[in-house]
């Protein structure tokens, strides 16, 4: 089994505008298995903490325990909510799934039974187990009828291609939907797809020699050194926007007995 670790170096940051409360975190890492051979499948192997500018921190635990679903991959994630250093709330589930908190002792109560429940039912779509007095936090869409043949991509990820009547007269002349590479290649034309992409492979190692549109017009880098949002995309002023692709506008058509109970 050939397995490919991968460190994204991605920290994120979550402001609310009204409360001022601010969310801050990095993205776990993750092995990447049977990249030459076999059915590639992904896992994430480390811790991830959430600290708020507020009272409570999270931490969640991805580590490898052996549970697999029918995507393949260990999807089981556990955590805490912290006060402080006090542990006040259990946080579990299956991260391909639902998230759920409920008090700690009930978890540790309940945790060999939900551990068992989670192995038994972690191979079926659109389930899992659910311990006494939790409240469910997050649960994922229903996956596409075409999963597997489509990348394992989820409804919204497949929209985000779409360029629906009368967007070419507000997205960016740089916005990846208006790229005909992609639109050929959903289509089923690979050559032309082909074509496009050269083209535009090109036309970016020229901007580049002449450092041409190397400047980003919407971010810009804070005190922190991270890529924060400066304003003014939603003026809708592209004056000064790089023409980047032809414009494009597609219509799309389709876009056992237990105390503990599951998240359907």
């Amino acid at each position: 089994m050939t397995k490919l670790l991968a460190n994204p170096h991605a920290h994120l940051k979550l402001t609310f505008k009204k409360t001022g409360e601010t969310y801050s975190w990095s993205a776990p890492k993750c092995a990447i298995y049977n990249v030459i051979m076999g059915k590639m499948y992904m896992n994430f192997t480390s811790h991830m903490k959430i600290e708020s500018s507020g009272t409570y921190d999270a931490v969640f635990s991805f580590d490898n325990k052996g549970y697999y679903n029918h995507k393949g991959g260990d999807v089981h994630v556990e955590g805490h909510i912290f006060e402080g250093k006090n542990k006040i709330k259990a946080l579990y589930g299956n991260w391909t799934l639902f998230l759920a908190s409920c008090d700690n002792e009930d978890f540790k109560h309940h945790r060999k039974e939900y551990l068992r429940m989670f192995n038994e039912t972690v191979s079926e779509k659109d389930q899992g187990p659910v311990v006494p007095g939790s409240k469910i936090l997050w649960v994922s869409n229903q996956i596409p009828k075409l999963f597997d043949d489509q990348f394992h991509f989820t409804n919204f990820t497949l929209s985000l291609n779409e360029m629906y009547p009368g967007m070419s007269d507000t997205v960016a002349p740089t916005d990846s939907r208006r790229r005909k590479d992609m639109k050929a290649l959903e289509d089923g034309k690979n050559d032309e797809a082909e074509e496009f992409k050269h083209k535009y492979e090109e036309e970016q190692r020229e901007r580049r020699t002449t450092k041409t549109g190397d400047v980003p017009m919407w971010f810009a880098k804070n005190d922190e050194g991270h890529w924060a949002y400066k304003g003014g995309y939603w003026d809708r002023d592209y004056s000064n926007c790089l023409e980047l692709f032809e414009s494009l506008e597609n219509s799309s058509t389709n876009s056992s007995n237990s105390s503990i109970s599951s998240v359907d």
